[in-house]
């Protein structure tokens, strides 16, 4: 396995006008790490992928794989499997064939075994056969494939022409694997079964993994760390938790977490508990732990849908008012609860037993101490 330096990496295209797709990238990804880079269209997640594999060129910075600086190494020596979106399978090839394609393209040149004695030569090709066949089965087996080894893509599943390349890049036992949004052609059953057989196989592979995806839930369930970008621009990394209890900025906090995070724009103002948080008819009395210090004023407080409590519950907390039921979605054991504040929306996420009916008024609640503050300027960056 490797690892990989990005190292203020930049990606500037140059037409009619200049577009930067990717500024001042530095990401250090260590040896048997799955790191998900994370946003949405647009961002230039795939453009950063596509450097490290050597399918674009790289503008600014530097790249080291292991040490090694491969900004000018051809895409075919850096030793790195890449998995695509659209599987890249050949249709007149079978499973076995395609698996074993790339080992078949790495052989020894056969000019340089027939300056040999031709049984010598024969001899040889037989062995390095036997040898990748043998290395194409073991992989069938890891991914449940074996069944299907003398298929052809036609004949197979969505989910299963993806293990099969999937398979195609273990067979080659490369130092760095690559997941360009390899699951977004399945449908969603299948996207949780495949994310999961691709955690359970990074356990066992102990590789090193870089993986692509604008799927939020799919970026918390596999990485051991979140790269999450915007507009060619690292905005955060860290562990999946970290990002989702603690983001950067209101742009993380808004991305990250489904449904989405409640953002409501007010003041604060100081108060003898400590500071008070202002938006219209929500006033929420901040500890001193979440004090913003010597800066108040215009600010954001964001409230995750499951912190916002609806109807009983809401009794309990430190803040409470009033809102107005919209939509409730049950979604089996919880529900999804649109609610207006005076001129504020927020959803809620509560039990689909809560007895709630659109259009009634009911009481809301949150403690202050499960909040986020952001400032209240372009970049949005958390305080407190």
């Amino acid at each position: 396995m490797a690892t990989i330096e990005l190292d203020k990496i930049g990606k500037t295209y140059v037409s009619s006008a200049s577009v930067r797709a990717v500024r001042d990238a530095s990401i250090s990804i260590r040896d048997g790490e799955l790191v998900v880079l994370v946003g949405p269209s647009g961002c230039g997640k795939s453009t950063i992928l596509r450097m490290i594999a050597g399918l674009e060129e790289i503008t600014d910075g530097t790249l080291r794989i292991d040490g090694r600086v491969v900004n000018d190494v051809p895409a075919r020596d850096r030793d790195i499997a890449f998995v695509f979106q659209n599987y890249a399978l050949y249709p007149h090839l079978s499973v076995r064939a395609n698996m074993s394609f790339g080992l078949e393209r790495r052989r020894v040149h056969g000019s340089v075994w027939r300056s040999l004695a031709s049984r010598e030569y024969r001899r040889h090709r037989q062995v390095e056969s036997a040898a990748i066949m043998a290395k194409v089965t073991a992989t069938a087996e890891t991914l449940g494939l074996v069944p299907y080894l003398d298929r052809f893509p036609r004949e197979l599943s969505g989910g299963q022409r993806q293990r099969v390349a999937v398979g195609r890049a273990i067979a080659r036992e490369p130092k760095v694997f690559l997941f360009d949004e390899p699951l977004s052609n399945l449908d969603a059953r299948m996207r949780v079964e495949m994310r999961g057989e691709l955690r359970e196989l990074h356990r066992q592979l102990k590789a090193t993994m870089v993986y692509v995806t604008h799927d939020q839930e799919e970026a918390m369930g596999l990485g051991d760390r979140l790269v999450v970008l915007r507009d060619g621009v690292i905005q955060q990394i860290g562990p999946p938790i970290e990002v989702y209890a603690k983001p950067a900025n209101r742009f993380v906090a808004s991305f990250v977490g489904t449904p989405t995070i409640n953002l409501i724009d007010g003041r604060m103002h100081r108060s003898d508990a400590g500071e008070r948080f202002v938006a219209d008819a929500i006033t929420v009395e901040l500890p001193r732990g979440k004090a913003i210090g010597a800066n108040p004023g215009p600010i954001t407080i964001g409230v995750r849908p499951d912190r916002l409590r609806v109807g009983r519950d809401a009794t309990l907390m430190r803040w409470t008012g009033e809102a107005l039921v919209g939509r409730v979605e049950r979604l089996g054991d919880r529900a999804e609860v649109a609610l207006r504040c005076g001129p504020h929306r927020l959803i809620a996420r509560v039990e689909s037993t809560t007895a709630l009916t659109e259009g009634e008024r009911v009481p809301i609640g949150l403690d202050a101490g499960e909040t986020h503050l952001f400032a209240g300027d372009e970049v949005g960056a958390r305080v407190g």
